[in-house]
């Protein structure tokens, strides 16, 4: 058992309230999922369909109330007369409503959804819970659902009359902020705290929120220039899913639409690379003595060692000796904007899946549980240094070895100093090392490199996309929406980092390139999104000034003429009144 769980569980065992504090990957489902079951399993009469909802788990996103689902399928196989089920959005609510009619003990699912059913189901009923589990309480607050957790909360309460101190509730968290803490007094009675957030870990501290990242995690940076971003993300991928072993990672991008056309990109293109490629090749070996400059530019001087290396190899691969590499790099990808059904089946295929590339936005950044995950990469940096850490959460889980890695420009480097301020240590990968996974074959059936030169295969590539949007008008427009969003997204970081990430100081050509585009930024309205913010705001502020000047006024009583008009008044201006002389009469005598 992880150290969580061996702190956590007696005590839930126990029936006390829990809170729980630890980082991402140390088996916290597990460690209300186990409790839960062995209580109801020893339950006595036995648990029926009948009994309804006996266990509530509220999770923040629909792919972590599945994962949350399958671990109860997994571990009620010795007690199968417990049911679970789930409930959340994208899925058909008639068949939600036939499953609660039919009857379910272990509910999970997503605050939305809940209150939706608690609205308009009658068979959902809540006086029977006696376990209440908030899972990923700091990620539920930071999507909005305080109100919805306080409804669900209240609902029990009314349901559930004088019955706070017999139903148990169990809430976990990575960090605990004010919110989390104010969540926790008014769902826990008591409760027992279990921090071990400190624990074989590297902790930090962002203002009041304690944060924490496993100590098996390496965290690395990539300084990169913003035309070499795309060429320099292609030659890490490669380097890792066809010339290592740690061929299964996870890459985060700012928007859905970056997410869209990197996955289409890379599908098209990087399938070419390599179809048997050996872990340390000559080629490689070659490269690297044209880093060190052992070598000239590489125009055909070979040494008697290269020649023999290559003769080898090549007696292997006609032996079939070689070390078998994927024909093709699987990638795919995951965002909101996607149906439920495509994001379960992405998500069960990635989970399954031995090797391949994910690429996703910040909806499975949270809790999400990815075997075999080794290298987390953030091509668009995290906002804050608690994003950055529940990011990174997505590898080095219960003990696993992880690496995770930021790409960023050189302007970009206070980001570095941010993130070490709060005791992340991050080391450098160098950009050329990189790049030099570029020169593997091309054509999956010829031995010769695709170039003598980093700098030689960096270009290709970077032709290779730009002639590809050219021709297919397809890519070009997933291209021109993917800049256009990260644009937006851009302009838009919080004031905390906007130092770091100055929207001004980007040069919108390079970025432009970045993606493959040829346009110039104003052919592809990249300055619309920030003019247009701008002139809201300057709209924004000269309704503000006139606001203030007709208060002034008002209280200086100087009223314009349509605030102070009588509705039966004619709007014309009043007539001067004649002075009349008033006649006397004299009094007779």
């Amino acid at each position: 058992m992880t150290s969580v769980q061996q702190q956590a569980i007696p005590s839930i065992l126990g029936g006390k309230d829990t809170l729980v504090k630890s980082q991402t990957g140390s088996g916290k489902t597990l460690t209300y999922a186990l409790p839960i079951l062995h209580s109801l399993m020893m339950q006595v009469p036995r648990v029926q369909r009948s009994d309804g909802v006996l266990a509530l788990v509220v999770v923040p996103t629909r792919e972590l109330a599945l994962q949350s689902y399958q671990w109860f399928e997994k571990l009620h196989k010795s007690c199968v007369w417990v049911v679970p089920g789930y409930l959340i959005g994208g899925e058909k609510k008639k068949a939600e409503k036939a499953r609660l009619r039919r009857g379910i003990n272990i509910l999970v699912g997503t605050p939305g959804r809940l209150i939706d059913h608690l609205h308009s189901t009658r068979s959902l009923s809540l006086a029977s819970v006696r376990f209440l589990v908030i899972d990923e309480a700091d990620r539920l607050l930071d999507m909005g659902y305080e109100r919805s957790i306080t409804s669900i909360i209240e609902t029990l309460h009314e349901q559930q009359p004088g019955a706070i101190s017999s139903r148990q509730t169990i809430m976990l968290s990575a960090t605990l902020s004010a919110g989390v803490e104010k969540l926790a007094g008014m769902s826990l009675v008591e409760p027992k705290v279990v921090d071990v957030s400190c624990e074989d870990s590297t902790e930090s501290q962002l203002t009041s929120e304690a944060l924490a990242t496993p100590a098996n995690l390496s965290h690395h940076y990539l300084l990169v220039p913003a035309k070499l971003r795309l060429v320099t993300l292609a030659a890490f991928i490669l380097s890792k899913c066809k010339c290592g072993d740690e061929r299964k990672m996870i890459i985060f991008f700012a928007t859905q639409d970056m997410v869209d056309y990197h996955t289409a990109l890379f599908s098209k293109v990087l399938s070419r690379y390599g179809q048997e490629v050996k872990s340390k090749t000559s080629l490689l070996r070659r490269a690297e003595k044209v880093l060190a400059g052992e070598e000239d530019d590489g125009e055909g001087s070979h040494d008697e060692e290269d020649v023999e290396e290559e003769e080898e190899e090549e007696e292997e691969l006609e032996q079939g000796k070689s070390r078998e590499r994927p024909d093709v790099i699987l990638f795919q990808k995951l965002h909101g904007s996607m149906t439920q059904q495509d994001r379960s089946a992405v998500f069960k295929s990635f989970k399954d899946a031995a090797a391949g590339v994910l690429m996703c936005t910040d909806v499975a950044s949270r809790g999400l549980d990815m075997p075999k995950v080794r290298w987390i990469v953030q091509f668009s940096a995290a906002c804050t240094a608690a994003d950055y850490v529940h990011r990174v959460g997505r590898t080095a889980r219960v003990n696993a070895l992880g690496s995770a890695l930021v790409f960023l420009a050189p302007a970009e480097a206070p980001y570095i100093q941010m993130l070490e301020s709060h005791k992340i240590t991050l080391k450098e990968i160098n950009m050329q090392g990189v790049l030099r996974n570029l020169m593997l074959p091309l054509d999956p059936n010829s031995r010769k490199p695709v170039a003598n030169t980093m700098e030689e295969a960096a270009t290709k590539l970077q032709l290779q996309i730009e002639k590809l949007l050219l021709s297919d008008s397809g890519f070009r427009d997933l291209a021109r929406k993917a800049y256009v969003s990260f644009v937006r997204s851009y302009a838009s970081y919080p004031k905390e980092v906007r130092e770091m990430f100055n929207f001004k100081a980007l040069h919108l050509g390079h970025y432009a390139k970045s993606m493959g585009l040829r346009d110039s930024p104003a052919a592809l309205g990249a300055g619309a999104a920030f003019r247009a913010k701008k002139e809201m705001k300057e709209r924004r502020e000269k309704k503000e000034k006139k606001r203030k000047i007709q208060v002034m006024n008002q209280r200086c009583g100087n009223l314009p003429k349509t605030a102070s008009m009588s509705e039966f008044d004619s709007g014309l201006d009043s007539m001067p009144k004649n002075k009349t002389k008033t006649k006397t009469k004299k009094k007779i005598k």
